[in-house]
């Protein structure tokens, strides 16, 4: 009897370990998330990850908390986020230039972002518009052509191989014309220049003192690099609506993209994806994004992949054209 006892015991300890097992596992998350900002806070992608955060929070019932950890081109963050434990509890927003550009770029690759860290979902999109100063002599497209074939021209950027710099490089590229890129670092010195005539013209993300200012009238938008037109600008045109043949399909974007350290399971990147995506149907979020000039999207890791795969090949593209390299 005693021996029967013992069995029926264990027996009842592996039913419990099991149930307790499957409850620990419902229960994610169980405690608080960090997401790793490989850039400084204040920025666009800050703020929108910022935004979806507080959204995930009251889904997740956990605290979110955002650590910024900026530098080398969002290498420094990533890497960091990239070390830890794939667990669901840590991760990566970063602009899509970690993967897309990063790798390419810089002659000593420092970590491979495909190899070490997962792509869950897309935090946004964002836009880069073309501009000149108030007083420039440059008023639209066709004037910018014919002044590039006059003489030089510069152009601002918060670096090389950010978004701004490859945007122009392609549309250097596209039209056969002559200009030089003038790094800075950081979008906000990159603006600086325009506003102080430092630079001819330069290709900046639309959103927070940029389109400030050219609402203030300080900077002329000339085109927009996307495929359709800003809301917050609907009488700039697209670079594909100038007419001229080499842009009739020019479309350069940007995203933010979510990521975690590689291997993380399976089930918790469905709730991830389900819990962004519901996040974007938010009217606070909407408000957000819309503030910050950052579009919406669906927040699935197919998105994501779709998106990289569009755009990555349309930036690798220019890169190898423009022979653009980071020692």
């Amino acid at each position: 009897m005693s021996i029967v006892i013992s069995i029926a015991k264990r027996a009842l300890a592996a039913g419990l370990a099991i149930a307790f097992a499957g409850t620990a596992q419902a229960a994610y998350p169980d405690k608080p998330i960090t997401i790793i900002v490989n850039y400084p806070p204040g920025g666009a992608l800050d703020l929108a990850t910022r935004a979806v955060s507080a959204n995930l929070s009251t889904q997740f019932d956990q605290p979110i908390v955002i650590e910024n950890k900026p530098g080398a081109s969002g290498l420094i963050g990533a890497e960091n986020a990239a070390r830890q434990k794939p667990d669901g509890y840590t991760f990566l927003a970063t602009i899509d230039s970690l993967v897309t550009v990063n790798p390419l770029i810089f002659g000593q690759k420092r970590f491979n972002p495909e190899t070490t860290l997962d792509v869950i979902s897309l935090l946004g999109t964002f836009e880069q518009v073309l501009l000149v100063p108030k007083t420039s002599e440059i008023k639209d497209l066709s004037s910018l052509i014919a002044a590039s074939k006059a003489k030089a021209l510069n152009y601002s950027s918060a670096g090389a191989g950010t978004p701004g710099h490859l945007a122009m490089e392609s549309l250097r590229l596209a039209l056969g014309i002559n200009m030089t890129n003038i790094p800075f670092k950081g979008n906000a010195p990159a603006l600086n220049a325009l506003l102080g005539k430092q630079v001819d013209t330069g290709f900046l993300a639309l959103g927070g003192s940029t389109l400030q200012h050219i609402k203030a009238g300080k900077l002329i938008p000339l085109a927009v690099a996307g495929q359709s037109r800003e809301p917050a600008l609907p009488d700039t045109p697209t670079l594909s609506e100038s007419g001229i043949e080499a842009l009739k399909d020019f479309d350069m974007q940007f995203s933010f993209l979510l990521m975690a350290p590689k291997g993380l399971d399976k089930t918790i990147t469905e709730k991830w994806n389900a819990a962004v995506a519901q996040a974007m149907q938010s009217a606070q979020i909407k408000t957000q994004f819309d503030n910050l000039n950052v579009h919406r999207v669906n927040g699935s890791m197919q998105e994501a992949q779709q998106w990289m795969a569009k755009y990555g090949s349309r930036i690798h593209d220019t890169i190898r054209k423009a022979n653009i390299k980071v020692e």
